[in-house]
C-alpha cells in the first residue's frame, strides 16, 4: 500500500506541469473572441482571421520541437530536470501572456507554451510509465489526463470571467528495474547515446511494432479534429447558430471532458486498453457525424435548425465523453508503455512530436476546411477519421491489460 501511495505522491508532483498544459490548451477558446472585439481586447487593434489561427495552431508548433530535448537529455541527465524545464517553460508562457499587449509576442509566448507542453507530456509518459507497478500502471497513464483537462477547465472558467530507479528500489519493486536502469542511465557509454536509441526504433521489431501502433494512433487522434474543436470551441458554437450561449457550452464541454477523463482510470484496467478504444472511437465517429448533418441542415436552411439549436452541444458533449474515455486518453497510455526501456524517450518523441505536427496543420486550416469546404464537410471528414481509428485498432492494436512491461516486449517481438 505504502509503495502504490508513493506512486500516487510522484504523479501528482510530475502533473503540475500537465495542469499548465491544460490550461495552455484551453486559453485560446475564450480569448479569441474577446481579442476580436476592441472593447474587451488588450490589443491596440482587433486580430484577423489568419491570426485567429496562428493562435490556435502555433502551440503545436512548439510541441514539434519539445519531446526532442528529453529524448536526447534524459539518457544524459535524467527524467526529473527534464520534467523541471518544460514545466519552468510553461509557467514563464503563462506569466507572459497575462503582461502582453502585442500580437507577435503573444504568437512568440504560444510557441514557448508548446516546447514547455512537448517537454513535459513526453517526459511524463516515459517517467510514469517507468515507476508505476503493472497493477495500476493504465490508471496512472490515464490519470495524467485529468490534471490536464483540470486544467482546459480552468482556462474556459477564467475566460468566462474575465529519478525513476530509486524510486523503484524504494517501492520494493524489482520487475523491470533493470530495463529501467537501463533507460535512465545506460548500461554503457554508447547505451546512453541518443543515437544508438534512434536505430533501435527501427531495427527492433518489438519497437518497430510500437512505433507502428502508436504513430499511427497518435496521428487518427489529431485528425479527428479534436484541437480545432478544443481551440475554436467559443467560435464554433457561434458559427453553429446554437441556441446556447458559446461560453457556458465551452465550461459545459470542459466539465464534460472533466467527468470523463476521471471515469477513465477506473475502468481502464477492467475493460483494457482495446475495446475502450473500440468504443469510444466508434462514438466519436457518430457524434461528429451527427454535428455535420446539424451544419448541412443550417447550410440548406431547413426549418427544423429552430427546433434542434441544442444539438451542436450535445453532440460535441457525445464527441468529448466518448474521446476522454478512450481516444484521449489510451494512445498516450500505450505510448508509455509499449517500447523498450533503452528507445521508450526517442519513441514518445517520434509519436507525440508527428501528433502535435498533425495537430498543428489541423487547427492551422481548421478556419480555411470551413470556408471552402462548409462545416458539414468538415466535421463529416473528422468522423471518416474517427471510424478509420476504430477499424486499426481492430485489426492491429493489442491488448497491455495487466501485462508488465516485459511481458508486453515479448507479445511485440512475435
Amino acid at each position: 500500500m505504502s509503495g502504490i501511495r508513493t506512486q500516487v505522491l510522484i504523479l501528482a508532483c510530475v502533473n503540475i506541469g500537465q495542469f499548465i498544459d491544460g490550461y495552455s490548451v484551453g486559453w485560446s477558446a475564450p480569448i479569441i473572441p474577446k481579442l476580436q472585439d476592441l472593447s474587451q481586447s488588450p490589443l491596440k487593434e482587433t486580430i484577423t482571421d489568419v491570426q485567429v489561427s496562428w493562435i490556435g495552431s502555433l502551440l503545436y508548433l512548439g510541441s514539434i520541437v519539445g519531446p526532442y530535448i528529453p529524448s536526447y537529455l534524459s539518457n544524459i541527465v535524467g527524467r526529473k530536470p527534464c520534467l523541471f524545464f518544460g514545466g519552468m517553460l510553461n509557467l514563464a508562457a503563462i506569466i507572459l501572456i497575462v503582461t502582453t499587449k502585442n500580437i507577435a509576442t503573444i504568437f512568440a509566448i504560444r510557441i514557448i507554451s508548446g516546447l514547455g507542453m512537448g517537454m513535459v507530456t513526453v517526459s511524463n509518459l516515459v517517467y510514469v510509465g517507468e515507476i508505476a507497478s503493472t497493477n495500476i500502471r493504465g490508471i496512472l497513464l490515464t490519470s495524467t489526463s485529468i490534471v490536464g483537462i483540470s486544467g482546459t477547465l480552468a482556462a474556459y472558467c477564467v475566460g468566462k470571467e474575465i529519478e525513476a530507479k530509486n524510486t523503484l528500489r524504494s517501492l520494493g519493486r524489482v520487475e523491470d528495474l533493470e530495463s529501467i536502469f537501463e533507460s535512465v542511465r545506460g548500461t554503457n557509454p554508447d547505451e546512453a547515446n541518443s543515437w544508438k536509441a534512434w536505430f533501435k526504433i527501427f531495427t527492433v521489431k518489438a519497437n518497430r511494432r510500437s512505433l507502428r501502433i502508436t504513430l499511427t494512433l497518435c496521428t487518427l487522434q489529431q485528425t479527428s479534429g479534436v484541437a480545432a474543436v478544443l481551440f475554436f470551441a467559443t467560435t464554433i458554437f457561434q458559427m453553429a447558430g446554437s441556441s446556447i450561449r458559446p461560453d457556458i457550452a465551452t465550461i459545459v464541454i470542459g466539465s464534460t471532458r472533466l467527468v470523463a477523463s476521471m471515469i477513465a482510470p477506473f475502468i481502464v484496467e477492467r475493460a483494457g486498453r482495446r475495446i475502450l478504444l473500440l468504443v469510444s472511437t466508434a462514438f466519436c465517429a457518430c457524434s461528429l457525424l451527427i454535428l455535420g448533418t446539424y451544419f448541412h441542415l443550417a447550410r440548406v436552411q431547413n426549418s427544423i435548425i429552430s427546433e434542434i439549436g441544442w444539438l451542436p452541444l450535445l453532440s460535441l458533449i457525445m464527441y468529448f465523453f466518448s474521446y476522454e474515455i478512450g481516444f484521449g486518453t489510451m494512445p498516450s497510455a500505450l505510448v508509455g508503455e509499449m517500447f523498450r526501456g533503452n528507445a521508450r524517450s526517442t519513441g514518445s518523441a517520434v509519436s507525440m512530436t508527428t501528433a502535435w505536427l498533425i495537430g498543428f496543420g489541423v487547427a492551422t486550416s481548421f478556419g480555411s476546411m470551413v470556408k471552402i469546404l462548409g462545416g458539414d464537410v468538415t466535421f463529416w471528414i473528422f468522423s471518416c477519421s474517427c471510424l478509420v481509428a476504430f477499424m486499426f485498432t481492430l485489426k492491429c492494436v493489442p491488448e497491455t491489460k495487466g501485462k508488465s512491461l516485459n511481458e508486453i516486449q515479448e507479445m511485440l517481438s512475435r
